[in-house]
């Protein structure tokens, strides 16, 4: 539960206030945990479950700003991180990017023992 809270804390912190609406589009089975964070906070917002999004991760939308607090964003920014390189996505970019399984493959076969890349 807690990794849930920190994940919909950061991703707030993010959003501008604004009079927008509020729209959390997260895994279905993550909505009764979402929904008791949101009680507990006082927040209100619109709860849209997507099945392809993984547990614990979640978008959050208002108005025109987007916060992409995927689980598959932050591994990009962790394996971004560990390879030192630049970032595989344009950071004013609105659109969820996907991840490239050919370059993560590329850059976990740099750390793998026996390899000079």
């Amino acid at each position: 539960m807690r990794n849930n809270r920190d994940t919909l804390d950061q991703a707030l912190a993010h959003l501008a206030e604004s009079e927008a609406p509020l729209i959390i589009t997260l895994n279905p089975a993550d909505k009764a945990l979402v929904e008791t964070l949101l009680e507990e906070e006082r927040i209100e917002a619109e709860l849209v479950g997507e099945t392809t999004m993984l547990r614990g991760g979640c978008r959050l939308s208002r108005g025109h700003a987007l916060v992409d607090a995927t689980i598959e964003s932050k591994i990009r920014s962790l394996i971004e991180q560990l390879a030192g390189g630049s970032p595989m996505t344009d950071p004013t970019d609105k659109t969820p990017a996907t991840l490239d399984a050919d370059r993560i493959q590329s850059i976990a076969d740099r750390f793998s023992p026996g390899q000079d890349g």
